[in-house]
């Protein structure tokens, strides 16, 4: 199977030195009941295990940095039982686990810090308990498991982490935004966007990004954030130039030190993208919609059939026709290998 087992069953394992040229175990790492194991050097040139690694009951182990070249596990993470351990330092670099995280019944244990690299959405169950002295729970990856709706048990370990609500609590800090609602919808053949937070901390700008497959996305506005603010707080943006059919949105939050994250993906359905133009008489200044095209052009004739004005819509879809007299106009789009003429009245 591939699987190491490193597990003396009393005080003979004191060192790992003689696997120290293994670089991926094709299963799991289990290091258990290693009584007189102080640290795990010997393991400095892990990089990955393909199974779970299961750190447990390793009273006298107070040093596991000899991990710090380990970046995936393919299966659980569990640290427990080890009374010794002060620290995680030698996990930092483990970006994905792709299963469930446990810290338990390490009784020295005062932080989770050294788990921050792992990627929140790759933990499928998460396991604090137990960890008598353990008070700071309140990584960021571990907030944003929480605030995504982890299935998680936190409980018996002291004040700030002893149970789901305390951590949830001290995330607030956190989490630089704390979004409570994001949607959007079709008005009049645009895509009306929403969202609104409960809270922000150092929240510089949100960029909004915007696509048509799910996956790929380009950003079409920067929205200023609020900085530090409690309260709920309401953003809107019109994206008038939303496709025909599905178009996709995601919100990436930007903080003052240039950290950032991102929302869920919502979807805006545009069924139509009939082309028209409002006010509609005039006194001046009209707007035309529903041009969804970066290469379009508009021409404008006077009621004799002379060309009066020419613009470019993908750079802006206003016209000012304040300087012409009163009187019929008429406007012709071109955009996607079709004209639209469209008649203005000019009050």
């Amino acid at each position: 199977s591939g699987d190491v087992i490193i597990n003396s069953g009393g005080s003979d394992i004191t060192s790992l030195e003689g696997i120290s040229q293994i670089t991926t175990i094709e299963g799991s790492l289990k290091i258990q009941s290693n009584s007189a194991l102080l640290k795990l050097a010997g393991l400095d040139n892990l990089t990955c295990v393909k199974g779970f690694l299961h750190i447990e009951s390793n009273s006298a182990l107070s040093d596991i940095s000899a991990l710090s070249n380990l970046r995936t596990v393919h299966g659980a993470l569990v640290i427990s039982d080890n009374d010794a351990l002060m620290s995680l330092s030698g996990l930092e670099n483990i970006a994905a686990i792709d299963g469930y995280l446990e810290v338990s019944e390490s009784v020295n244990l005062t932080s989770l810090s050294g788990l921050e690299a792992i990627d929140y959405t790759t933990i499928t169950n998460l396991v604090v308990r137990s960890n008598n002295n353990l008070s700071t729970c309140e990584l960021k990856n571990i907030c944003e498991y929480l605030d995504n709706g982890g299935t998680a048990t936190i409980i018996g370990n002291t004040t700030g982490c002893s149970d789901q609500t305390e951590v949830e609590s001290a995330c607030l800090s956190v989490l630089p935004v704390e979004l409570s609602h994001f949607s959007g919808k079709e008005v009049a053949g645009d895509a009306h966007i929403f969202w609104q937070t409960a809270s922000e901390t150092n929240n510089d700008y949100f960029q909004l990004e915007h696509g048509t497959d799910g996956r790929n996305f380009q950003p079409i506005a920067v929205i200023q954030g609020n900085g530090t603010v409690s309260g709920t707080q309401d953003y809107q943006f019109v994206h008038t130039r939303a496709h025909q059919g599905q178009n996709y949105y995601r919100l990436m939050q930007v903080d003052f030190d240039g950290g950032y994250e991102y929302s869920k993906i919502i979807s805006v359905e545009i069924e139509h993208n009939e082309i028209f133009i409002q006010p509609n008489p005039t006194n001046g200044m009209v707007e035309i919609k529903g041009v969804n095209s970066d290469h379009a052009s508009l021409k404008v004739f006077d009621a004799l059939g002379r060309l009066i004005q020419t613009s470019d819509l993908a750079i802006s879809n206003t016209v000012n026709l304040s300087n012409q007299p009163k009187g019929i106009y008429f406007f012709i789009i071109q955009a996607n290998n079709q004209s639209v003429i469209k008649k203005i009245i000019r009050k």
